[in-house]
């Protein structure tokens, strides 16, 4: 009885830990849900692997972080057996990727997925600028994306990309297949997982996010693929002698021409979706026509288009370009940019007509809807996949989204033989490995610190250049590339700790990232129509030599001499270097990045320009002019200094040759170099040599400024001091009147030699001293001004008032000197009563006469 009811307890207790263990998964808004317990009865049997991943499958809530896998999953409530297969397979997928729960993995094989992790954390880097959200699709991610698919075309993806750099469909992804071959040697990561990882995250950088495009797959990562250190290309696909594409599989014929289409992806996908025997009818067309649609949206074409009939010669109807340009170029997320694409692509790719739907030629058609830029492609390389032949969809409009995940799922690890590569003997760890960059992203990548070396660090620093460009430090035109292949240890290299792509003790200088993500040069600035000749300092004519292989500046070969600030036009439209298909290229020697203050015009088919101003920091050998399709047509430029003073230093001097090169080869160009030294806007960047100039200039200022306060100053105090000196005067001239008059003295007797003369000369003599007192005392010429003008005013005032007294003091002497007569008759007397007023009608004066004696006087007696 005891033992019974034990078991019944335990059974319970059993089930209740069972039942609260259970992972249910509901829908965010629909509210239906899923316990993740009815995937072992209901979905391919129970779950599997090791311990870890089989706690994960049906204990952990893994899928919490993505609940749009969830809603994806739970979309269609009453489909029930497609809900349990989506919930169940994302469920048991992402458990079985996760590192710590693939417990069966030997040392090495863990070590190489903690190698895979490094290399991630990097890859990450390169593309994103903060975050897990990118602001920006850069063209290391462009490029990324581009080698997934090459990687695969050729045969599968595992890194032989690196060994296929002089196969012409390769051209352009030499400095990424630097990048990959160095990172796979300073992390540990084998190179075809890199190119995987990097496809997917160059997906994601650029808005098209797999994970959330469809609800059915979520692509993962195989990670440790086997790597022969050699190419391996698709023998249905390429010629055995030369490894190029064969003829019918050229880019410009595929894109015009339907049968071409199907057949060149029954030719790579022949293995898994062609029967073995009997004709093909699938191929993965559609899954490929949107998922490369896709690439293209957000894609470019970088380097000429070659024409089918003549390898290796562009086909001059096709353009370079973005295949898209977003109208809104200041605005909008990655995703937006990367969905307007894909419907504009849709809108061109087919020439409809009533009846069906045909190949544009290879050609993209302009619409009302979509005019075609000037800086996109022409090529439509979608228009094959309009009236296919045999394919079973006929018409394959592009701009669907759910497939893109499902052909990076599928070719993310399908090879074109059915044969994998295998494990060579500097592989240590010999099984396959899953990851999911989601989960990645989310728990690993934080805690990861981000693998460093000195070439390394060199990418890092042109992962943003040229950002809105066809061409920038990412992007080459030339066969071949220079990689240390066999040096790295992946085969059996002793390492690459030292090795950059930039030469030894160079620096690089990121191109500028143009505004609003406007169609750039690499040079950073944005192309425009060139200036009028006489707005250059020189015009360059660029040629091409008989032999073909190397550039002419004015006719000659080899280093070129330019000078310091100097403006030059490069003029590349000659038809010796159209006709061989040249683009002339002023870069930083050794680095393909831009040295700044270049703007190109033209295209190569018409001609092309490329106007330089020399910055201040170039120096002689850091800056090279080079073919950008053909190496080894260039030289390096020499520098000189710009033109300064002959005075300049303490034994400067004048050469003859620079004398007689400005002043008789070109006169205005010594003025050009003399105003380039004195004004600082003409050699932008070189400030010290113009700061004692600013010193100068200010002192000055501050100079002026105090002399004229000070002259403001002395003048309120001269004015001060007329004003005192008049007051002065005034009361002086009241006083001696009021002597004058008390002392009885009279206006007509005893003045002689006391009128105006007498007055004036005693004021003038007092000014006199005063001036010549001042004068003595050396005082400043503002000073010395100011008493002039003081000295004249007072002058005149005192002229004024001497004249006045002098000419009344002679009318009263006048007036004395005449013989009295008598009153006029019946004239009114006024005042006391002993002296009478009278009015003297000669003089306008009034008089005074005495009653009693008969005395006259001008002015009225006191007494």
């Amino acid at each position: 009885m005891i033992c019974y009811i034990s078991a019944v307890l335990l059974l319970l207790l059993t089930l209740l830990l069972t039942a609260s263990s259970s992972v249910v998964y509901t829908h965010s808004t629909q509210g239906n849900s899923f316990d993740i317990g009815d995937c072992a009865g209901s979905f391919k049997g129970p779950e599997t692997g090791t311990p870890q991943q089989i706690e994960c499958q049906v204990n952990e809530r893994i899928l919490d972080p993505w609940q749009e896998v969830i809603d994806g999953a739970l979309l269609h409530e009453s489909n029930t057996g497609r809900t349990t297969e989506l919930m169940c397979r994302h469920q048991r997928g992402i458990c079985k990727a996760v590192r710590a729960y693939q417990t069966d993995n030997s040392p090495a094989c863990d070590e190489h997925y903690g190698n895979c992790q490094s290399a991630l954390k990097h890859l990450q880097k390169m593309m994103f600028d903060g975050g897990d959200v990118s602001s920006v699709c850069n063209n290391f991610a462009l490029k990324s994306v581009r080698a997934f698919f090459h990687d695969y075309m050729s045969t599968e993806i595992e890194g032989s990309l690196l060994f296929e750099n002089d196969i012409e469909m390769n051209i352009g992804l030499c400095r990424y297949t630097q990048y990959v071959n160095l990172l796979a040697d300073q992390t540990g990561c084998d190179a075809g997982s890199i190119i995987a990882m990097s496809g997917e995250l160059g997906f994601l950088a650029c808005g098209v996010e797999l994970w959330k495009l469809d609800s059915d797959v979520k692509p993962g990562v195989t990670l440790n693929r086997g790597f022969a250190c050699k190419d391996n290309v698709n023998g249905n696909l390429s010629e055995e002698a030369t490894k190029e594409r064969k003829e019918q599989f050229h880019d410009v014929l595929v894109s015009a021409n339907s049968t071409a289409m199907e057949t060149f992806w029954y030719t790579i996908n022949k293995h898994s979706h062609c029967p073995k025997s009997g004709p093909c009818t699938d191929g993965e067309a559609e899954y490929a026509g949107e998922a490369t649609a896709a690439a293209h949206s957000i894609g470019r074409v970088t380097c000429p288009v070659t024409s089918h009939h003549a390898p290796h010669t562009p086909d001059p109807t096709i353009r370079t370009g973005y295949f898209h340009k977003p109208r809104d170029a200041e605005g909008g997320t990655p995703e937006e940019k990367f969905r307007e694409g894909v419907q504009k692509i849709r809108d061109t790719q087919c020439a409809d007509d009533d009846s069906e739907s045909k190949p544009t030629g290879g050609v993209r058609k302009s619409t009302d809807k979509w005019p075609l830029l000037d800086e996109e492609t022409n090529l439509n390389d979608a228009g094959g996949l309009c009236g296919m032949p045999t394919q079973f969809l006929n018409t394959m409009r592009v701009g669907g989204l759910h497939r893109i995940p499902r052909f990076m799922s599928i070719t993310e690890h399908q090879t074109a033989t059915g044969e994998r590569i295998g494990y060579s003997e500097h592989q240590t760890c010999d099984k396959t490995m899953q990851m999911y960059i989601p989960y990645e992203i989310l728990y690993t990548l934080p805690d990861t610190p981000v693998p460093s070396s000195p070439g390394l660090d060199d990418f890092l620093a042109i992962a943003f250049d040229g950002v809105g460009t066809i061409d920038s430090a990412w992007d080459s035109c030339t066969f071949g590339c220079n990689i240390p292949l066999m040096e790295g240890r992946q085969c059996g290299g002793e390492g690459l700790d030292t090795w950059t792509f930039l030469k030894q003790g160079e620096t690089h200088s990121p191109t500028p990232v143009p505004e609003g993500g406007e169609e750039t040069d690499p040079e950073g600035t944005t192309a425009s129509p060139t200036d009028s000749p006489t707005s250059f300092d020189r015009i360059v004519i660029v040629t091409v030599d008989d032999t073909g292989t190397k550039f002419l500046l004015d006719g000659k070969e080899g280093d070129f001499m330019v000078k310091k600030g100097e403006k030059i036009l490069f003029d590349a439209t000659d038809v010796s270097v159209r006709a061989g298909y040249h683009q002339f290229r002023v870069r930083q020697t050794g680095k393909y990045a831009s040295p700044g203050g270049v703007v190109r015009t033209g295209d190569q088919t018409k001609g092309e320009t490329l106007e330089w101003v020399v910055g201040a920091g170039v120096e002689s050998g850091s800056t090279e002019f080079i073919c950008r399709n053909h190496a080894g047509m260039g030289a390096l430029f020499e520098v000189e200094d710009v033109l300064r003073p002959a005075t300049e230093g303490p034994t400067a001097a004048p050469s003859q040759s620079s004398s007689n090169e400005h002043s008789v080869e070109d006169p205005d160009l010594h003025h050009q170099g003399y105003k380039s030294h004195y004004n600082c806007y003409e050699t932008p960047g070189d400030y010290d040599r113009c700061l004692p100039l600013y010193i100068a200039a200010g002192i000055f200022i501050l100079g002026m400024m105090g002399c004229l306060l000070a002259f403001c100053l002395r003048r309120r105090e001269r004015n001060r001091e007329i004003e005192r000196s008049k007051m002065t005067m005034s009361g002086r001239e009241i006083e001696m009147g009021r002597t004058s008059a008390f002392q009885g003295v009279n206006p007509m007797q005893d003045n002689k030699g006391e009128g105006k003369g007498q007055g004036r000369g005693r004021r003038t003599s007092s000014l006199s001293v005063e001036g010549d007192d001042e004068e003595e005392d050396g005082n400043h010429f503002f000073d010395r001004m100011i008493d002039e003008k003081v000295r004249v005013k007072e002058k005149t005032q005192a002229r004024k008032v001497n004249e006045e007294e002098g000419a009344k003091e002679g009318i009263k002497k006048g007036m004395k000197e005449k013989p009295l007569k008598p009153p006029p008759t019946g004239a009114r007397k006024r005042g006391p009563s002993v002296w009478e007023q009278f009015y003297d009608e000669e003089s306008g004066h009034n008089y005074y006469v005495n009653s009693e004696n008969g005395e006259s006087s001008w002015d009225l007696p006191t007494r």
